[in-house]
């Protein structure tokens, strides 16, 4: 077994689930449809269901097993917004300015990591994530209060 095999062997025995927050970007769709049909992990994309589905369907790709999550109709976003409002205040974050920013896919993406609703999340197909990540993601180390 290569090591590519045995990554793969790991990944399916653990059962996680992975965001991939970029769904506009045709690569993230196509790794969506391999994980999925490797059963690698279960799948969480974000953005609008239909224009998700509508995409992949082009694409001639089976997203059906795939979650797919609009931020704007989540359950959990006025929590996501208050956490990080409460995170960011001492730096002029408003209210507003929170809930827009937890609207944005990869900071929503962050929040379904930190509160537990995914394992992990694979980004930076369509941003330069290393400079995104250590400006804007610190806050996400710290534990839940």
């Amino acid at each position: 077994m290569n090591i590519i095999e045995t990554l793969k062997a790991k990944a399916a025995a653990l059962g996680g689930r992975i965001v991939l927050p970029e769904s506009h970007d045709e690569r993230m769709l196509r790794a969506a449809d391999a994980v999925i049909s490797e059963a690698l992990a279960e799948v969480i994309l974000v953005g609008d269901p239909q224009t998700v589905r509508d995409k992949a369907g082009s694409m001639g790709l089976d997203l059906s097993r795939a979650t797919i999550l609009d931020p704007a109709k989540h359950p959990d976003i006025e929590k996501f917004a208050n956490y990080f409002y409460e995170k960011r205040k001492e730096k002029g974050v408003t209210p507003e300015q929170a809930r827009q920013t937890v609207l944005n896919e990869l900071f929503f993406g962050a929040m379904l990591v930190k509160f537990g609703l995914a394992d992990g999340m694979v980004a930076g197909a369509v941003k330069p994530l290393p400079t995104f990540c250590a400006r804007r993601f610190r806050w996400l180390v710290s534990p839940l209060d």
